[in-house]
């Protein structure tokens, strides 16, 4: 998640006032578990000072035939 939050924060740093991002992610497994990782891309994207703009639901194939959802997460700076 360090790396993720790090990304993020660069985003913002680059970015101009009002200007949007797009990210898309999906939760990650690990040992069986999923882990919240599409939460904590939004939490670290509302600390680093993003608006959530839209959440849309992404479905795709992955291995063996299942199926994952993954978000596409549109995302405005806002002015500083």
């Amino acid at each position: 998640y360090t790396d993720l939050q790090k990304s993020i924060a660069e985003m913002y740093r680059v970015l101009r006032d009002k200007g949007k991002c797009v990210i898309i992610i999906g939760d990650t497994k690990y040992d069986k578990e999923t882990l919240p990782t599409i939460e904590r891309c939004i939490g670290y994207a509302k600390d680093a000072g993003f608006k959530l703009l839209r959440n849309v639901p992404k479905v795709s194939a992955g291995r063996f035939g299942l199926f994952r959802t993954e978000r596409i997460l549109f995302f405005q700076k806002l002015t500083s």
